[in-house]
């Protein structure tokens, strides 16, 4: 009979755990005749109703039509629970094939319009003013703590008008975000549009606290009546690859994007463009923040006062810091400045480097490795007289060719770029088609598969030789010195290791990023391919830490207890490993010898991290314990040395003795138990060379 219910708890323990992970597709059609969600034909005709019933792991699938959140009262929103799926742009029952899927074909709309009356303005400011929408919802779409596998996919989102203060003691509204607020959390958004919102601040979008991530996304013809057209992020980290702000507008600052109060913010591949501010900051105005840019277009965004592509800081701004690089900056249009930061601001807080600066309202003066004159672009864009920008083709021209986004082709020009092949001959070429002249161009599309082609003259090779670098048909000296410059070159993979404090750490490659025990993190990176947790205490399992540091694919490994207590995930036991393409993980125990607090019976977890090259052992909470005789090779290790619930600094030192790591690095001090002292005594007693690391510190292994 024991060994029943046994078999009975792990059956429904096993049962709950997959509900947890699988979940279940939920279907949305107004076409359907309404019914549970199950089927096509049995779908759900509004989205509210599939909400209602979905819970964390479930996929909602949504068909093309018009959505409005249940209520016609203007707090009535669309309120995503975390851990769910939505999917837009399904052909449905209205299509020839209910599942075929196309995000501009079949337009999956959620809409604040609840009278379904709005009125098209032909400027974003009248947004604002327009009769029409005075009755519109204040936010369309809420997330509230939503984890990374919270996904908004292929949406179109717009008529939102968050008019409220977001003073709790006036109205009790965020005060922003028309289109979207994202309160906490690190929710995924995909392929959505938000157009013609308004709000406060932050037309589109209002983070607050948050990470999210958006990947190509479009945010047009928003407006806020005082900062961020389109979104403001709040004491978080935003996240924008392949998207487009345009046209946007603010009262105030930040016609496109705003960025604040030790927020960070990354853009890739973007477009910033068109956008409009009465203040600073025509695309970005950033305060107390950093700012990362990198293959990113600013054209034609226009500020009132300072800035009109980027504003960065104010003369209290000591935290800001802006990094642009390989982007194309052109057409844009200020008072002062088009990327303008206080005078307070020097390197390395601003670093610009291969980017194109020309044709602004005003010459920024740029060092090396970026552009002034004309770069020769196949097409500059420009103001209408009516006040619209008509946007450009900022790809370089090139007799032997250029990539034709419109005809999705390439084309050869007449005249050569002089922004080909004239950046620094010692980066990578990267994606750069052949012939590329062996040096990586300048601009936003430099190390691109658009970038355009190299030209010596003579018409594009048509036939590649071994030892044609620079693909000019012709082995010669000029190969030769490209070669020489990248012979002694040290191409092997970078390791890098940075202590988060506690026992936590980021290891990291070009191929993978590791998280161990994260614990206390600040900031919402996001970037975790594996989070390892060596057990189920709260300072080294901590599930609000984990939401942090993950991704969309991010997993999970450690002991039994843990993956069943998180639902998802990788077990790994002591003595077990695991091959994952680009690391290898071997389990180690830990566990007290002479304690009650970490016992041997569950299988908790130290590390070995096999990253190419390097053999690193993460010992999590242990006591000195005959496995640590056996590890083989370490390069790097990392031992508690607080005592208490583990070693010691002197049981942590003999502990070298046993592995010989090539370096040891103390942890589990400085928190919760262990003081400085204790990594000092380590440090002297160790019988290996010891780094005693501050928190945030990033060594290169």
């Amino acid at each position: 009979m024991k060994k029943a219910r046994t078999i009975l708890f792990a059956v429904v323990i096993l049962s709950v755990c997959c509900e947890l992970v699988i979940g279940k597709v939920i279907y949305v059609d107004p076409s359907a005749s309404g019914g549970t969600g199950a089927t096509w034909q049995d779908a759900f005709t509004q989205l509210h109703a599939a909400l209602a019933v979905a819970k964390a792991g479930d996929v909602i699938l949504v068909a093309a039509g018009t959505y409005r959140p249940a209520q016609q009262v203007r707090t009535a929103t669309f309120t995503i629970p975390s851990g769910v799926v939505i999917r837009g742009g399904y052909a449905g029952l209205a299509g020839p094939d209910p599942n075929a899927r196309d995000v501009g074909r079949y337009r999956t709309v959620l809409s604040g319009d609840l009278a379904g009356n709005d009125v098209t303005v032909a400027d974003p400011c009248q947004l604002w003013t327009e009769p029409s929408r005075m009755e519109n919802a204040y936010n369309v779409v809420t997330l509230n703590n939503a984890d990374p596998s919270t996904i908004l996919d292929g949406l179109v989102i717009t008529g939102g008008l968050e008019t409220r203060t977001g003073n709790p003691r006036l109205d009790g509204g965020p005060g922003g975000g028309g289109g979207m607020v994202i309160n906490g959390g690190n929710p995924t958004i995909l392929d959505c549009s938000f157009v013609s919102n308004a709000g406060r601040s932050g037309g589109a979008i209002l983070c607050i606290n948050a990470g999210p991530r958006m990947s190509r996304c479009r945010f047009e013809g928003n407006y806020a009546l005082t900062e961020a057209g389109a979104v403001v992020a709040k004491a978080g980290d935003l996240t924008l690859e392949d998207c487009q702000v345009v046209g946007n507008v603010a009262g105030t600052d930040g016609g496109g994007l705003v960025n604040r109060d030790s927020a960070r913010l990354s853009l890739k591949g973007c477009s910033i463009a068109g956008n409009r501010s009465s203040g600073h900051g025509g695309g970005i105005f950033a305060h107390n923040g950093t700012v990362t840019i990198d293959h990113c277009i600013f054209a034609g965004n226009k500020a009132g006062a300072n800035g009109g592509a980027i504003k960065i800081g104010d003369a209290f701004g000591a935290a800001d810091r802006l990094s642009l690089n390989f982007c194309t900056v052109t057409g844009n249009i200020a008072r002062v400045g088009v990327v303008h930061w206080q005078g307070a601001l020097l390197p390395p807080s601003v670093s610009i480097t291969h980017c194109i600066i020309w044709a602004n309202s005003d010459q920024l003066t740029v060092g090396a490795r970026n552009w002034s004159s004309d770069p020769v672009f196949a097409n500059s864009g420009h103001w209408d007289q009516e006040g619209r920008w008509i946007d450009g083709d900022y790809h370089l021209k090139s007799q032997a060719g250029r990539w034709d986004p419109a005809g999705q082709t390439w084309v050869q020009d007449d005249v050569t770029s002089p922004c080909i092949d004239a950046g620094d001959p010692l980066l990578p070429v990267g994606e750069e088609p052949f012939p590329n002249g062996g040096i990586v161009n300048i601009g936003a599309y430099a190390g691109t598969w658009q970038a355009s082609k190299s030209y010596f003259g003579n018409g594009p090779c048509q036939t590649i030789l071994a030892g044609d670098i620079n693909g000019d048909c012709k082995v010669d000296a000029m190969d030769l010195q490209l070669l020489a410059l990248h012979w002694l070159e040290d191409h092997k993979e970078k390791v890098h290791l940075q202590w988060l404090g506690h026992s936590a750490f980021k290891i990291w490659t070009s191929q993978v990023v590791i998280y161990v025990d994260p614990y206390k993190i600040s900031g919402s990176p996001g970037d975790a391919t594996y989070v390892l947790c060596s057990h189920s205490h709260g300072d080294h399992y901590s599930p609000g830490d984990i939401a942090k540091v993950a991704g969309p694919g991010t997993q999970l490994i450690g002991p039994a207890d843990v993956i069943s207590s998180y639902g998802k995930g990788i077990v790994l036991t002591p003595g077990q490993s695991l091959d994952l393409g680009a690391v290898r993980l071997i389990g180690v125990r830990a566990c007290n010898t002479n304690k009650t607090n970490h016992p041997k019976a569950n299988n908790w977890l130290g590390f070995v991290i096999e990253i190419p090259g390097k053999r690193i052992y993460h010992a999590g909470d242990t006591d000195l314990i005959d496995e640590m005789k056996g590890l083989g090779l370490i390069d790097v290790a990392m031992l508690p040395v607080g005592g208490t619930y583990t070693m010691n600094a002197t049981e942590a030192a003999t502990a070298t003795t046993h592995i010989q790591p090539r370096l040891a690095i103390p942890m589990h001090w400085g928190t919760i138990v262990g003081s400085l002292a204790d990594a000092q005594t380590f440090a002297q007693k160790a019988a290996c060379p010891v780094q005693i690391m501050s928190v945030g510190q990033t060594i290169e292994l």
